[in-house]
């Protein structure tokens, strides 16, 4: 999971990139990664609700922090 600040809006206009270099980095890696990008506020409300997110902040590895 990807956790940014940009707007629902903004997340769905930048999904065709994403999609673009996942596609290329699965290919060239062999792999099979799907990204998925979140608004940071909407994780934080729904973190304690869904244990999807629960596990995401108990077991993810945060790798760049503003």
């Amino acid at each position: 999971m990807i956790l940014v600040d940009l707007t629902d809006e903004k997340i769905a206009g930048k999904g065709r990139s994403l999609s673009d270099i996942t596609f290329n980095y699965n290919f060239d890696n062999n792999l099979t990664i799907m990204p998925l990008v979140k608004n940071y506020n909407h994780f934080q409300k729904w973190l304690r609700a869904y244990p999807f997110y629960y596990h995401i902040k108990k077991e993810g590895v945060e790798l760049y922090a503003a």
